[in-house]
């Protein structure tokens, strides 16, 4: 019978690679007893260099060439399945793991591991950055009756800039409004304490937009200047950015390198804190979206990041500043003073002695009691411009043309030539089962398709 003889054919064991052009077509006698899976064939005129077989539709190794006498040689070889089963594998279906063809970005590759230490980057988001064209603006609540400027309302809210607000403290500590002819000024402080109608008052770092120039009452009485009157249309104040956060380093070998625990944000933000970002819904490279609302009013804002629309989180935080007022106020008249032990009261009847003695005058440089609201606040957490931080985990060279990448996927064999793993086989062949067994082997602990 007549086999082709192959010298110098080099290939992987788990490929299906057959040889192109065979060295001769030889005359040769199989040895008897003969195995088709691991024949002996009988050669003359052998060469040595000879290490691959082709008999019939199938192919053999040469595992050794046993020299019988000068001119005759016996070839022991063992069949290679995959090159023999090439065309049956090729046209095969199957589920696959791996391939160096083509891979799915997406599935998470666990074959490297992850290398020590991280790399760092930062996102500046600067639109978010506080501006103002002063040192911020204060937002003060005051209970104040009607005019014809004014509809009445519970509590009416005025934007103020850091020089209104010091004039408008430098007023009511004036005595401007007091102007009662029939009583004391002492009297009337202790009537009218002007402190006493400011319901709430924060600072914020920014401009405040909307509002109509008014005169500021607070009680019955003008403070003799004018604020910016605030309606419930300018109650929330809103700033907002569009971001786009790094890929990986190394995201050209998936983009599941995007994602944890690979990759880590952090978003860090004002009052509100440093926010892990969940990195999975920015893997594909989207851009995602923060904004910022705050209610004038109160003082408290949200904040929440969202992506194509979907909201992610949502959290809460004072961003307004509360600030302490305080006020000469109580006991001006009433309280028995130790400067004034001989006095009882100063609505005794009949004439004051303080008329003569200047007791009037003492009541009225008494140590009051101060009268406080709310506490002061704290600027620290402006000082930064609000950021996302990433980090990147690294993982180790690669080897794609032998180990391949996540496919996860049901691929015919020829269509991705290269490295190939499957799991799962179930595939025919017109082989022994021994033969099957080897194939299923070899495809689902990765083979070569060449």
């Amino acid at each position: 019978m007549n086999i082709d003889v192959f010298s110098g054919f080099s290939k992987r064991l788990n490929s299906t690679k057959r040889p192109a052009t065979a060295r001769a077509t030889l005359s040769v006698t199989l040895k008897e007893p003969c195995s088709v899976l691991n024949p002996t064939f009988l050669v003359k005129n052998y060469n040595l260099s000879d290490n691959y077989v082709k008999w019939g539709s199938r192919y053999y190794f040469i595992d050794d060439i046993e020299i019988v006498r000068n001119e005759l040689a016996m070839y022991h070889c063992s069949t290679d399945i995959l090159a023999t089963f090439k065309d049956a594998i090729g046209s095969d279906s199957e589920y696959v793991t791996r391939s160096s063809n083509t891979y799915n970005p997406y599935v998470q590759d666990g074959r490297y591991p992850a290398t020590g230490g991280v790399t760092v980057s930062n996102t500046v988001l600067s639109s978010l950055a506080f501006t103002t064209t002063g040192q911020g603006t204060y937002v003060i609540g005051i209970i104040a009756g009607s005019s014809s400027s004014q509809p009445s309302r519970p509590v009416t809210y005025y934007a103020l800039s850091e020089l209104e607000y010091r004039l408008l403290m430098s007023e009511l500590f004036s005595d401007s409004y007091l102007t009662a002819s029939d009583i004391t000024q002492e009297l009337q402080k202790e009537l009218v304490n002007p402190m006493q109608y400011i319901a709430s008052c924060y600072w914020y770092p920014f401009d405040i937009t909307g509002g109509v120039s008014t005169p500021i009452y607070f009680g019955w009485w003008s403070a003799n200047m004018q604020g910016k009157r605030l309606t419930e249309n300018d109650r929330i104040q809103s700033t907002d950015q569009t971001f786009s956060l790094p890929a990986h380093p190394q995201s050209s070998r998936g983009m599941y390198l995007n994602d944890s625990p690979y990759t880590r944000h952090t978003l860090n933000c004002y009052g509100f804190g440093s926010i892990p970002l969940d990195p999975a819904p920015f893997t594909s490279g989207v851009a995602g979206a923060v904004e910022i609302d705050v209610d004038i009013f109160t003082g408290m804002g949200q904040l929440y990041v969202a992506v194509q629309g979907s909201r992610l989180f949502t959290v809460h935080s004072q961003v307004g500043v509360p600030i302490q007022i305080s006020a000469a106020s109580a006991n001006l008249i009433g309280g028995t003073l130790s400067a004034l032990s001989g006095i009882a009261s100063a609505f005794t009847t009949g004439n004051v002695v303080g008329a003569a003695s200047g007791i009037s005058n003492a009541i009225a440089s008494a140590m009051p009691q101060v009268q406080s609201q709310g506490s002061n606040g704290s600027k620290v957490n402006f000082m930064q411009t609000p950021n996302i931080v990433t980090q990147f985990r690294q993982i180790v060279e690669e080897d794609n043309v032998t180990l391949g990448r996540p496919l996860c996927a049901i691929r015919t064999m020829s269509a991705i030539p290269g490295y190939i793993q499957c799991e799962n086989v179930d595939i025919d062949i017109a082989g022994a089962p021994s033969e099957k067994s080897a194939v299923i082997s070899f495809m689902e602990g990765g083979f070569f398709y060449e």
